[in-house]
């Protein structure tokens, strides 16, 4: 059975195993993207889902403010749609400001100009930076008692208009659609005790999520845009209107689009991560890697492909040189960096899996995690043969197996 697998931006893996040993092939799965996204957001502003056109939202004199989630597929082409939808209402190009989420990691890919269109040229675009603490205002207090600081620019303006990414539920990570708006805009102290480890435990409870829905509520947030990710890295649809339509709407489409029913476990997954340098992030090496073990025996292996060429974060780190699993577990627990959650998980399942990393680091980086280095696309495939069930998953940053 012939299947290849893509990952990066042009990278491949090629397979050939018998029909008996691969248990699902989700290496190809077909799925609609839109050929320009920005009409399409553009569109979905104009006809949003239970609220009139953010055109009548809108007054000439407003202040209007795109918080952009910079996971979001496509970003640049999406704000660029809900601008021209904004000057439509009216806004002038000098009232319009776009702010983009930091990347935890600090590698911030977005290169100016973000919005190349000449005539979004007067549109202010700027990095949100939770260390500022002149750059962010104080909003409120949540029901548990935590102050919620936000970028000053959201809080200051007159219309706010998130724009994310949608996920399934049970992503790794996951805090619900409002994530994109908070933590994503927040300050340090927010951003660390949503990083730790025990956040985690409180995703899976759904309380944080309510916290990031409490924090958009405070701010006023009517209209939201949530985008639905396509394959390689491209968008599928765009949705606009009031966040309970548009998660509604969206959520069903996702689980259409990402879950991937489990027929059983396998021996091995080879997990793919796609796109490029703004999707090979150690946050989706943990999304990847969970995804990877909801469809792994119980002492089976994970084998990931990226092109993840940045060096691992500060709980990352810890782990280098440990060979004890449970010291391992123990030195990344309390950590809240960017990469702690990934660091946990990491360190959780090497306790019974062998995983294997193909990526653009070095062989030393890799093998100090605790990670076996695959050297190249052969080498996963031979690893392949070497098993007795397989399986295959594409876009393991956003699919999920679910028995």
């Amino acid at each position: 059975m012939s299947s290849i697998l893509r990952f990066g931006v042009d990278r491949q893996v090629e397979f050939d195993l018998p029909p008996e040993t691969m248990v699902a092939d989700w290496s190809t799965v077909g799925l609609d993207v839109l050929d320009d996204p920005a009409r399409a957001t553009a569109a979905a502003l104009r006809s949003p889902l239970d609220l009139p056109p953010v055109a009548q939202a809108l007054t000439p004199d407003d202040h209007v403010v795109l918080a952009v989630d910079s996971e979001t597929p496509q970003a640049p082409l999406i704000a660029a749609g809900a601008i021209h939808a904004l000057q439509e209402g009216g806004v002038t190009p000098e009232r319009i400001a776009v702010v983009l989420s930091h990347a935890r990691d600090g590698s911030n890919e977005f290169e100016s100009p973000f919005l190349t269109d000449h005539a979004l040229a007067d549109v202010a675009v700027e990095i949100h930076d939770p260390g500022d603490t002149d750059g962010l205002c104080y909003l409120a207090t949540t029901d548990e008692q935590h102050p919620i600081y936000l970028n000053r620019r959201l809080v200051e303006a007159d219309f706010v208009l998130p724009i994310g990414p949608l996920r399934l539920p049970s992503s790794f990570g996951y805090f619900g659609a409002w994530g994109g708006l908070f933590p994503a805009f927040a300050d340090v102290a927010t951003h660390k005790r949503y990083q730790s480890p025990l956040a985690l435990r409180r995703a899976h409870s759904g309380s944080l999520a309510h916290e990031a829905q409490e924090a958009a509520w405070l701010l006023g947030v009517q209209f939201v845009v949530q985008v639905a990710p396509g394959t390689d890295d491209r968008v599928s649809e765009v949705f606009a209107g009031s966040s309970g339509a548009v998660l509604e709407r969206g959520q069903r489409l996702c689980d259409r689009l990402w879950r991937r029913p489990l027929p059983r476990r396998a021996g091995l997954v080879v997990a793919a991560i796609s796109g490029g340098p703004e999707q090979q992030t150690w946050e989706n090496f943990g999304r990847a890697l969970y995804a990877a073990s909801q469809a792994v025996a119980e002492d089976g292996a994970i084998a990931l492909c990226t092109q993840l060429s940045r060096a691992p974060g500060p709980a990352l780190r810890r782990l280098s040189g440990l060979e004890d699993l449970s010291v391992k577990q123990h030195a990344v627990e309390k950590q809240t960096t960017f990469d702690a959650q990934s660091a946990a998980l990491l360190a959780e399942l090497l306790e019974k899996k062998r995983i294997y990393l193909l990526s653009e680091l070095d062989a030393e980086t890799v093998e100090d995690l605790g990670v076996a280095h695959v050297e190249c696309e052969d080498e996963i495939a031979r690893l392949s043969r070497h098993h007795e069930s397989c399986i295959l998953l594409a876009d393991a940053q956003y699919a999920m197996p679910v028995e």
